[in-house]
């Protein structure tokens, strides 16, 4: 809910993650998003610039397996955005549990996200397995502030890296 929904029709990709909570209903971190979503006065193409990738939390035990993440991908979908790849859902049923689907869904988020937002010349990705740091990767409107050691760049300017660790 920290996200101003507002802004997601200016933005060029997102990846969202989404865990389906009780009998199919999206938890409580995503409900202001998702009433933005339903929201009627969206025109079919409000998010047309925006490529997209869903993965969903879910445990197949449960009749509505990963209920949010279809519907979001769906309403998305409805909304004019394009898949950056395809969603992936993570079970807890799965030998592996979420993982198992995670692990090929990561492999494929990261070549669309190579191929749809290359580095930046003079940058170069570090060596597969060296994962360095922890960091997390934001994009907030421009003008926005962020608590903690949280970097941010306009809106226009993409992401950029900041330390993943709370209260650093």
């Amino acid at each position: 809910d920290a996200y101003p929904v507002a802004e997601l029709p200016r933005e060029r990709l997102a990846v969202f993650v989404a865990a389906t909570a009780g009998q199919g209903e999206p938890p409580d971190n995503m409900k202001a998003f998702w009433r933005f979503l339903l929201r009627r006065d969206l025109p079919a193409g409000a998010l047309s610039s925006l490529q997209v990738s869903v993965f969903g939390l879910g445990d197949s035990s449960y009749p509505k397996f990963n209920a949010a993440a279809r519907r979001l991908s769906a309403r998305l979908a409805q909304l004019g955005a394009r898949p950056l790849c395809p969603s992936g859902y993570g079970d807890d049923q799965d030998d592996l549990g979420f993982e198992q689907a995670l692990q090929p869904w990561t492999r494929g988020l990261w070549e669309a996200l190579e191929a749809a937002a290359p580095m930046p010349p003079g940058l170069e990705p570090r060596p597969e397995g060296d994962l360095g740091e922890p960091a997390l990767w934001v994009s907030t409107p421009a003008g926005a502030r962020c608590g903690g050691n949280v970097g941010h760049a306009g809106a226009s300017a993409g992401a950029s890296p900041a330390n993943g660790r709370e209260g650093s």
